[in-house]
This record gives C-alpha cells, structure tokens and sequence, in this order.
C-alpha cells in the first residue's frame, strides 16, 4: 500500500518510503482518484499550502473534498 504526503515544504522524515509526494490539494486529488482511496494505508496533511495554494486551496480542501465525495480516508 501506498501514502500519500501532502505538504508544501517538509519531506517524510523516515526512510521507509513507499510516499506519493504532493504539494498542493489538486496533485493529491489527481493521485487520489487514480489509484482510488483505498489503495492508501495512510494520508498526511500539513495545514497550509503556502505558495501551493493557489493549486486547490489550503490543505483543509482535501478534507471537504474526501466529505463532498462521501469517501472514508484512511
């Protein structure tokens, strides 16, 4: 299974990988809806999207898009 980083600045501290990296709410939306939810044990969220955010919004859209779309993120 994969997880699916989304944050403008930081990188996923451990080495264990398997991340799909994203830095805005529309980059997640599109690897979201190609592998679909549930092919992701894990999503990390930062808060704010910084320079990102003009690419669907801070980060807190991914999370009205998971309830608008009725989908139960892992």
């Amino acid at each position: 299974m994969m997880r699916l980083w989304v944050d403008d600045v930081r990188m996923p501290k451990d080495k264990i990988g398997g991340y799909i990296i994203c830095k805005s709410v529309n980059a997640a939306k599109d690897w979201i809806n190609h592998f679909g939810i549930n092919s992701f044990e894990a999503i990390y969220l930062d808060h704010d999207a910084g320079d990102y955010a003009s690419d669907g919004g801070d980060y807190i859209k991914l999370l009205d898009w998971f309830e608008e779309a009725g989908m139960q993120p892992p």
